[in-house]
């Protein structure tokens, strides 16, 4: 139940509408990584399903397009949302409060809209480029590791406000729940090097994001710290985000 529970809270997929009050919602964070997997999942099935819908199309855009908007479909645009805000604050450069005041304003400023914008055009690009490289099968590894780093922001991490939806996370990941979660992805990744092209290395590469993805969180959360005393859900999701583009451009730059 509990994995349900994660499951439609971090995505628009519903299985069942009475579940019911999960008290330990936190203890959920350890299924993270395997939501993002199912996420990987379906993104791959739906390529090779649009590949065989438009074989006689030779544009890996429309593709790529398509399997982003997938994946906006699948979040409901919810770390998004949470990238935008968390732009949108921490480059206002105003005192904590009036950042936390911004990053809570539903209405899109400049910096949200523009890094949003950047965000969909780096993972187009991306995507595009890794199906046209027969490498498809490393979009099912991208959100894996965003919920990873998400993982990795609620160990030994504080809330910036008192009330806020992701303060049934932050903190609230132990150590056992961080092995697990990285137990997992090295399991994930070594079944996407069993089944992708022979590479020895491929495993090395996804092992090298894993590690870039705990350095890159860890400078968020640096940087949340500096300029609101913690993090909130919408740094969480800007967490998410981060990883699933640095780890695109990353896999593209060691397996070229």
């Amino acid at each position: 139940m509990r994995f349900l529970n994660i499951l439609q809270f971090l995505t628009r997929i519903s299985i069942k509408n009475d579940l019911g009050y999960d008290p330990h919602m936190e203890r959920g964070i350890v299924y993270f990584p395997v939501v993002g997997g199912l996420i990987g999942l379906i993104l791959v099935v739906a390529n090779g399903a649009f590949e065989w819908i438009f074989s006689g199309i030779d544009n890996i855009y429309l593709q790529a397009c398509l399997v982003l908007l997938l994946e906006v479909v699948l979040t409901g645009g919810l770390h998004i949302d949470g990238f935008g805000d968390t732009f949108d604050g921490f480059f206002s450069y105003r005192p904590k409060d009036r950042i936390l005041e911004i990053m809570k304003d539903p209405r899109l400023g400049t910096n949200s809209l523009l890094a949003i914008v950047f965000l969909l055009v780096f993972k187009l690009i991306s995507m595009a480029v890794l199906i046209d490289y027969n490498m498809a099968w490393c979009i099912g590894f991208m959100p894996l590791v965003g919920r990873l780093g998400a993982v990795f922001m609620t160990y030994k991490t504080r809330p910036a406000r008192e009330n806020g939806m992701g303060n049934m996370f932050i903190g609230k990941s132990s150590l056992t729940t961080l092995i697990l979660a990285s137990i997992f992805s090295l399991l994930a990744a070594g079944v996407l090097t069993y089944f992708s092209q022979p590479n020895p290395y491929i495993f090395t590469y996804l092992l090298g994001a894993i590690v870039l993805t705990f350095i890159l969180t860890k400078l968020l959360v640096r940087s949340s710290y500096k300029k609101i005393g913690g993090i909130t859900g919408d740094v969480l999701g800007c967490g998410i985000e981060l990883s699933e583009i640095v780890f695109l451009i990353y896999i593209l730059i060691v397996m070229r």
